[in-house]
């Protein structure tokens, strides 16, 4: 730095700067708020109408559906996480990100569920480009 004035520029820039990302955020948020909105409607559309999939020339949409785990009661799952020996599944909680890539692969391949969960199902829109 060679004077204040140069640093004083430089803080303005920076202020500046910190400015035009916040408005650009904002505007991220509310364009992905839109975008979820849309989705939602695209999808109760095609559900009334009995669709699975919709084309158009650019792009490909489907009705796709992902079962997933949720816990129900966290202490009484760690109980049955423990007596079936996974207790590095808990550390003061139970680990929900690898806890349920366990349950979700137990669940597919046996059909077994932990005790204290259950299984949820989300429908969301899949879209594709069109080659």
């Amino acid at each position: 730095m060679n004077s204040i004035s140069e640093l004083q520029e430089l803080v303005q820039y920076l202020m500046e700067i910190r400015i035009h990302i916040q408005a650009l955020t904002d505007k991220l948020e509310m364009l992905k708020k839109d975008r979820d909105s849309m989705q939602s409607k695209l999808l109760e559309s095609m559900k009334l109408n009995r669709l699975k999939a919709w084309k158009n020339n650019e792009n490909a949409f489907a009705i796709v559906s992902k079962l997933d785990t949720r816990i129900v009661d966290e202490e009484k799952l760690i109980q049955d996480i423990q007596s079936r020996w996974l207790v590095w599944l808990v550390y003061p909680r139970v680990d929900s990100l690898r806890f349920k890539q366990i349950a979700n692969a137990m669940l597919k391949e046996t059909g077994e569920m932990f005790q204290w969960t259950e299984t949820i199902n989300s429908e969301y829109i899949s879209i594709r480009k069109v080659s």
